[in-house]
């Protein structure tokens, strides 16, 4: 079939035509994308962070622990910026990542980089010992795993900001099932900011504890509709949080995923309707995310039973270290108010700092439930 000619008989240019219907349909495109919602929480909560976070993104500040706060290679941290002491540690623990984690990263890019190797087995400890099965070194972990491609002080900076990035954007997704834009973006904003986040901003629990709002949002997907999409959803965050390298918070995510799981169910008659439908594509769910991570988790409990750790209660004399609780005294008031009591021993203040803002909007959010369960008791005269 003959192509279209002009006046002369030669083919007609079309590469202008083709340039301009491919722009249009870019600027199309990118109007689109620039009026949703959700793009517009994106910029914003990554603003929040560039002003927060503005000397460790943009100047020469470093989050690393073992270059000012603790002992490492100087007794005041590997670069004290000249002769000025350290004036205190940024977070109650800064000895765990100073020691442990921070070098793990760096052993992780050498076995990926180096070695061309999983980073199973670590011989530099002791006489050897399991690397990938401690959980901790969170070697399948994705973050980590593009971070030890090129780790410096500025990538790990950004390591630690975008877990932040992480919990705030999922926290956002969640609310905005519920709420309109800008509630939703308060509260992914506070999440992102929350005191527990920065006060363990460093810790490496910290990379399955931002999971938290992820693993609601994959929840209230899922219950609303069972999609592939949803489902798989479900899966990756299930098996992000097993494999972000600490079991006791993986616990206690999931675990608490599962109680907002059955407390939807139950509260809800639509959905109580079809529960058993519900329970069948949580437990489906639940089992791939498992045998997705089972190359990690079956190492881990082999390591468990031949590991000595403060954990079982065999290695403790049989005390049950879990079970260690505060007394029920003025001591609970560090809960909302950490530092009201002098520091004393290895006590910091802050061991059962969960923040204000949860328990002031919860009692907030309770105030008009509260004065219409008063409204509807009281007489219809004084009402």
């Amino acid at each position: 079939m003959a192509g279209a000619c002009n006046n002369q008989g030669m083919p007609e240019d079309r590469s202008p035509h083709v340039l301009a219907a491919t722009r249009q349909v870019l600027w199309g495109t990118l109007t689109r994308i620039l009026r949703r919602d959700s793009f517009c929480a994106v910029v914003i909560l990554v603003l929040v962070l560039q002003i927060c976070f503005f000397p460790f993104i943009w100047g020469d500040s470093t989050l690393l622990e073992s270059s000012r706060n603790v002992e490492s290679i100087l007794p005041d941290g590997a670069w004290t910026g000249g002769s000025v002491p350290p004036q205190g540690w940024r977070g109650p623990d800064a000895g765990a990542p100073a020691w442990e984690s921070e070098p793990y990263i760096s052993f992780t890019r050498d076995q990926y980089l180096a070695e061309h190797r999983p980073p199973l087995w670590n011989p530099s400890q002791g006489f050897g010992a399991p690397f990938a099965a401690n959980m901790q070194s969170q070697v399948f972990n994705p973050l980590l795993v593009v971070l030890s491609l090129h780790l410096t002080p500025a990538t790990y900076n950004l390591f630690l900001l975008l877990r932040l990035l992480v919990g705030g954007l999922c926290a956002y997704f969640f609310l905005r099932l519920f709420l309109p834009f800008t509630p939703a973006l308060a509260g992914g904003i506070t999440c992102m900011l929350s005191g527990y986040y920065i006060l363990y901003l460093t810790m490496p629990h910290l990379s399955v504890d931002v999971l938290a709002p992820a693993v609601l949002l994959a929840t209230e997907r899922l219950l609303r509709d069972q999609t592939p999409r949803t489902i798989l959803l479900a899966v990756a965050v299930v098996w992000l949080v097993l494999v972000g390298g600490m079991p006791e918070s993986a616990l206690l995510v999931l675990s608490f995923g599962y109680a907002y799981f059955v407390f939807r169910v139950l509260s809800d008659r639509a959905l109580r309707i079809s529960i058993f439908r519900h329970a069948a594509y949580s437990a489906l769910v639940t089992t791939l995310a498992f045998m997705l991570a089972a190359p990690l988790l079956l190492p881990f409990a082999e390591f468990m039973n031949l590991s000595f750790d403060t954990h079982q209660a065999a290695n403790m004399g049989g005390h049950v270290v879990g079970l260690l609780h505060d007394k029920l005294d003025l001591s609970i008031a560090t809960y909302l108010i950490p530092l009201i009591f002098p520091i004393t021993g290895g006590n910091s203040g802050i061991r059962g700092y969960f923040g204000v803002l949860p328990v002031f909007w919860g009692f907030s959010r309770s105030f008009p439930w509260l004065a219409a369960r008063h409204y509807e008791r009281a007489p219809a005269t004084l009402r």
